[in-house]
């Protein structure tokens, strides 16, 4: 039985592609190139996986724009298919995810840096976590200049303090910012530029993380810090009422910022951006003069990331700006005991009556009042013990000087014979109902 012209067609076809493959194996590029074009021709027409094959082939062998050119080529078949069924979906996006990153490497090495970092962003939309793109988007990312850097956060923030359909006193992750105090265009990305210069491999990793993930935008919690930013140069520079715009974006940027793990495990994204979320709101209160609440959150910043620098430099500043009192809390406890020293403060700044006082209180100093009233100065553990006693029994001894006189004494001796301890434990009988009555006889 003769075997039909198309059969002999695809074991023809599979026999070239299996001698392709062979060739790519051993560095023989430019052989593997040739053997799957044609396979290509052999076949009634393109096909995703040779597309592909001959793109990595070409880059191989130095034919950078014959490389792109195939990369292109799959990317705009897949768009042409369509979906596929959903047991294909994940084959799908890996196709796409692939021909991304083949598209990204041709354009790095024809020097398209701009143009390679969106493709590998694609690449990622299509497959978030890719390694291979994660790996190439990473090499890449020092080519995200501060100009390129500052212009896509600004588009990111224009884009995210736009009115949100469901009400137009919200934007889509941002608040609007105030009317009269709201930069323009050109301005925004300005003071971003002013934010981000010396920062950028900070905000290359914010970019990197969220395009990982499969993210166009940086987050609600980086987006606030830069904006918060942005008005509080303003304020500095010409507009000291904008301050009051930062103030509510350095506090939406730390209500924001993601805790740990929330980015994967290893990923040092979250801890950088709590941290430049604590810096950013240490920064602007320390513009108000809240200089207290400012050391407070540089040192939070200060111990998510203790191998920067800058925050290191603000805690120097800002434990300068203390009173001995404050910088002596701080040298302590840190954060804690600068926390403990305002709180200590704010308690001594509130009238008598509203003071945090403990249960009893005001009943134990009256009575302490009334104990040096009837009999001088006593030991302070012969009070107390004194005050342990029931408190009708108290007031009753108080009324006549000659029992709480022998009460006291008999405290003294117990104190003087056997020791603070024993005083403690000591159980003095209580009264009997006949000398109750003989005393208020």
């Amino acid at each position: 039985m003769f075997e039909t012209t198309s059969r002999m067609t695809g074991r023809l076809c599979g026999d070239l592609k299996s001698q392709a493959d062979h060739a790519f194996r051993n560095g023989s590029y430019a052989e593997a190139y040739e053997l799957y074009a044609s396979v290509e021709k052999s076949l009634p027409g393109p096909d995703v996986t040779l597309l592909l094959n001959k793109s990595i082939a070409a880059l191989r062998m130095g034919e950078t724009a014959t490389s792109l050119e195939d990369a292109k080529a799959a990317q705009a078949l897949l768009r042409d298919g369509g979906l596929l069924s959903p047991e294909g979906e994940g084959q799908l996006r890996g196709r796409q995810a692939k021909a991304c990153y083949r598209e990204g490497c041709a354009l790095a090495d024809l020097g398209r840096h701009g143009e390679a970092l969106e493709a590998y962003r694609r690449g990622l939309v299509a497959k978030p976590g890719e390694p291979g793109l994660r790996s190439a988007l990473r090499k890449s990312s020092h080519h995200m200049k501060v100009d390129w850097l500052a212009q896509t956060l600004a588009e990111q923030i224009r884009d995210a303090q736009a009115p949100n359909r469901f009400s137009s006193r919200d934007g889509k992750l941002l608040k609007p910012p105030i009317d009269k105090y709201q930069l323009h265009p050109k301005e925004l990305r300005i003071k971003a530029r002013e934010v981000l210069l010396g920062r950028e491999q900070e905000f290359r990793d914010y970019v990197c993380g969220s395009w990982e993930r499969g993210k166009q935008c940086v987050g609600r919690c980086v987006l606030s810090a830069v904006r918060a930013l942005c008005y509080l140069s303003k304020a500095r520079a010409d507009e000291e009422g904008a301050v009051e715009q930062s103030l509510r974006d350095s506090r939406a940027a730390v209500a924001f910022a993601p805790e740990a793990g929330q980015a994967g495990p290893g990923s040092r994204v979250p801890s950088a951006a709590r941290g430049r979320a604590l810096a950013t709101h240490a920064a602007v209160l320390e513009h108000l003069g809240d200089y207290v609440g400012a050391a407070i959150e540089i040192f939070g910043a200060r111990e998510l990331c203790p191998d920067s620098d800058e925050f290191g430099d603000d805690l120097a500043r800002l434990k300068a700006k203390l009173t001995e009192e404050q910088r002596a809390a701080a040298e302590a406890g840190g954060s804690r005991g600068l926390r403990e020293w305002r709180e200590d403060e704010r308690e001594r700044s509130l009238p008598e009556h509203m003071r945090k006082r403990p249960k009893y209180y005001y009943y134990y100093e009256w009575m302490r009042k009334r104990i040096h009233g009837a009999l001088g100065d006593l030991p302070g553990p012969v009070v107390d013990k004194l005050l342990t006693t029931d408190a009708d029994e108290l007031d009753l001894l108080l009324q006549y000087p000659q029992a709480i006189k022998g009460q006291a004494e008999e405290y003294l001796g117990v104190l003087r014979d056997r020791g603070e301890r024993a005083l403690e434990t000591y159980s003095a009988p209580r009264m009997a109902w006949d000398e109750v009555r003989a005393l208020e006889a």
